[in-house]
C-alpha cells in the first residue's frame, strides 16, 4: 500500500466504533451492548462533533459545556427524586444543542443533521431548545431539561432567568413580535424551572 501513501486523506469522524473490532465471542457481546445505545453519541463523540467535525467557536464550545454541566446536575437531582431520565441522552443533547450556531434557524439545522446521523432522540431535544411548548400538566422530560439549562447559561456563566430575559428585552424588545417571542420563552422557562424546583425540593443555582 505504500505506493498510495501520497493519496491518503485523513478524515475526522465522530464514531468511536470505527476502532472497534469483533474478533471473538466476547467482542460480539460488547457489540450488542454498544448497538443498544448506538442512537446516543457518547460524551467523547459529542466532543469530536463539536471540535473536529463542526469546529464550533470556542465561546460556543464553552457555553455548550456549561449547559451540559448544569443539565447533569439537574438530572442527578431529578433522578434521585424518582424521575429516571436518560442522563447520557440528555447530556448529549445539551452538548450539541448549539453545534450549528451562526446558521439561520440553527436549532432546526442541527436537529436535521443529527437526525441524518442516526440520533433521532437527540435531534428532537436539540430542535426544541429555542422554543418549546410546555404546560404544568406535562411531565418534565429531557427536552425541558435542555431548554431550561440553556436559558440559565449566558456565554458560560450562570444567570437568573429574569436577568437573562430582561437583558434580551432591553436589546431587542422594540419590535413587538420579537418581544412577544422573548416573553413566551421566559414564561416557558419559568414554568419548567418551577416544576423542576418542586420536584427536587430546592432552587436551581450555579
Amino acid at each position: 500500500m505504500t505506493q498510495f501513501k501520497d493519496e491518503i486523506v485523513l478524515i475526522k469522524v465522530a464514531d468511536e466504533n470505527i476502532l472497534f473490532d469483533v474478533d471473538a465471542p466476547a467482542d460480539y457481546g460488547s457489540l450488542k451492548t454498544r448497538f443498544a445505545r448506538y442512537h446516543v453519541p457518547s460524551r467523547s463523540e459529542c466532543e469530536a462533533l463539536l471540535c473536529d467535525v463542526f469546529r464550533v467557536e470556542d465561546r460556543i464550545y464553552k457555553h455548550s459545556r456549561a449547559v451540559a454541566a448544569l443539565a447533569e446536575r439537574l438530572l442527578s437531582d431529578l433522578n434521585k427524586a424518582g424521575k429516571y431520565l436518560d442522563e447520557e441522552l440528555i447530556v448529549a443533547a445539551s452538548l450539541l444543542h448549539d453545534m450549528a450556531k451562526g446558521e439561520p434557524e440553527h436549532d432546526r439545522k442541527a436537529s436535521r443533521i443529527l437526525m441524518d446521523m442516526g440520533y433521532p432522540d437527540v435531534a428532537d431535544m436539540v430542535g426544541s431548545h429555542m422554543n418549546i411548548v410546555f404546560s404544568t400538566s406535562k411531565p418534565v422530560g429531557g427536552a425541558e431539561v435542555v431548554y431550561v439549562a440553556d436559558k440559565f447559561i449566558r456565554e458560560d456563566e450562570f444567570i437568573s432567568l429574569e436577568q437573562r430575559f430582561h437583558d434580551e428585552i432591553q436589546k431587542r424588545g422594540n419590535d413587538l413580535e420579537i418581544r412577544q417571542g422573548i416573553e413566551n420563552r421566559l414564561q416557558n422557562a419559568m414554568m419548567i424551572r418551577d416544576c423542576i424546583e418542586s420536584i427536587i425540593g430546592r432552587g436551581i443555582s450555579a
